[in-house]
């Protein structure tokens, strides 16, 4: 279909409907990778045909890496004329009525029918991501946070020393990250793509936490928290924005980084790290001894040990410092992550543990390193 010399006509959208209507099913192997290439082939000639009268008489191969650039790389595609209002949720149900036309009969081969059986449940299994890419496109674009809002939030002197047009950018630029490669991952199918491609260089273009304690408020606490407030304030309605429009049922890892640092910010953040205060010696008893959670921690000690912590921790980053410590330092919880954020929500904890535990390097520093180290000796000298 790519012609370098020729641009966008009739004969170019007919050819499109003929490769999309294209029964070359039959070709492709039997696995998930080849069922993903297939779809997305058929959606960028799906793009081509319906959105045909914004790209007819613009040179193909500009159209063609536009619409390759939307799907692998979560941009929006642009035409000479205007901005392409591209919406693809009935993609997924033209292709699914067009696959009723590949003929199946009983004299077919076995494995043709296995694998169309196959690529059916693939499709119903992501059916959805084609709505939520409308759904983030356009239905978390349309309310936002006014930055006149987000100014009326600021006190008068912090206004004076920071630079707020600035900050509020960076709060939407982070947004607009996570929303791009959210976006990438829903048209990869890969639920693991953050982790592949951005976990790893989070620190590098995740640059909010600079905001946690600017040395320019540091002498003026009340400022300060007023300051955190306006920020956790506006993250937290826009991650709502989101919540809603893509109805999660669970924070997308792209977007965790954000939702904890918000959740983080508190009254105390300069002075958070750990509690200062120091508990008294606790004495075992055999009530201590028998009655513990058996299937969490390796013995009673460990379970007074998280118990003497977790009840003076203040942010989810410390409880992720704490559980980090005790099942991959000391080996004094054993079970993984997932498993203990189910019993430490079905417990009466203070906080709930709705994401993936921070890494213990992200979680580390050295007074909690400090902290838990001295309650440790206590317990387990006593």
């Amino acid at each position: 279909m790519e012609n370098q010399n020729l641009l966008m006509n009739p004969n170019y959208r007919n050819q499109a409907i003929k490769e999309f209507n294209g029964n070359n099913f039959p070709d492709i192997p039997n696995h998930r990778e080849a069922f993903v290439k297939f779809t997305l082939e058929k959606l960028k000639h799906w793009i081509i045909i319906e959105y045909f009268d914004y790209f007819e008489g613009e040179y193909i191969p500009n159209v063609l890496n536009s619409v390759d650039s939307f799907i692998k790389r979560g941009t929006s595609i642009r035409s000479n004329k205007e901005y392409v209002p591209v919406t693809i949720g009935n993609f997924e149900s033209d292709l699914s009525n067009e696959m009723k036309y590949l003929t199946i009969t009983k004299d077919s081969p076995p494995h043709l029918k296995g694998k169309m059986e196959a690529y059916k449940k693939f499709l119903i299994e992501v059916e959805r991501n084609f709505t939520q890419v409308d759904a983030l496109n356009f239905d978390c674009q349309i309310e936002g946070f006014e930055s006149t809002v987000f100014e009326q939030l600021i006190n008068k002197m912090t206004k004076k020393v920071l630079d707020i047009n600035l900050i509020y950018d960076d709060i939407y630029h982070a947004l607009n990250t996570a929303d791009k490669s959210y976006r990438i991952a829903l048209l990869s199918f890969d639920k693991n793509y953050y982790f592949k491609n951005y976990k790893n260089n989070e620190s590098n273009f995740f640059i909010l936490p600079k905001y946690a304690n600017p040395i320019e408020l540091k002498e003026f606490p009340k400022e300060r928290l007023q300051f955190h407030k306006a920020i956790k304030t506006m993250i937290n309605k826009l991650l709502d924005i989101r919540k809603t429009a893509l109805n999660w049922e669970e924070t997308p890892e792209e977007y965790k980084c954000i939702e904890e640092f918000a959740q983080e910010l508190t009254p105390n953040r300069a002075v958070e790290s750990q509690p200062k205060e120091i508990p008294e010696p606790i004495y075992n008893t055999k009530q201590n001894q028998e009655d513990y959670p058996k299937h969490i921690f390796l013995n009673p000690k460990a379970f007074l040990l998280f118990e003497e912590l977790n009840e003076r921790l203040e942010s989810i980053a410390q409880v992720s410092f704490l559980y980090r410590m005790m099942a991959e330092k000391d080996n004094l919880i054993v079970v993984k992550d997932t498993p203990f954020r189910s019993w430490y929500n079905n417990n009466n904890y203070k906080m709930k543990l709705l994401n993936t535990t921070k890494t213990l390097e992200q979680a580390t520093n050295k007074d909690r390193e400090l902290w838990y180290n001295k309650v440790k000796e206590l317990i387990y000298n006593s």
